[in-house]
């Protein structure tokens, strides 16, 4: 029995396709940085956000809030990422 190219050709597109995605949408997922609302945070305390699905830990302090004209307020914080990282 004979396989035609094309039939080759689809069957490498298909298992391409399969290996990749899902591991490129894992990256995206499991290397995301920051706070994302879309998303359920775990939080005991209103100044931490534990992401359960990748472990990072988001503290955010406000240390000074100088109030100013029409809400634009000047907000000093300081935050810890624990999924930042030198790339």
């Amino acid at each position: 029995m004979r396989v035609s190219w094309q039939s080759r050709f689809w069957s490498a597109l298909f298992l391409l396709v399969v290996a990749v995605a899902p591991a490129s949408y894992a990256d995206e997922v499991f290397d995301a940085r920051g706070f994302n609302p879309n998303r359920d945070y775990f939080s005991q305390l209103p100044y931490e956000h534990i992401d359960p699905m990748t472990g990072n830990l988001l503290l955010t302090f406000t240390d000074l809030v100088l109030p100013g004209n029409a809400g634009l307020d000047l907000k000093i914080q300081r935050t810890y990422n624990s999924a930042q990282r030198a790339d």
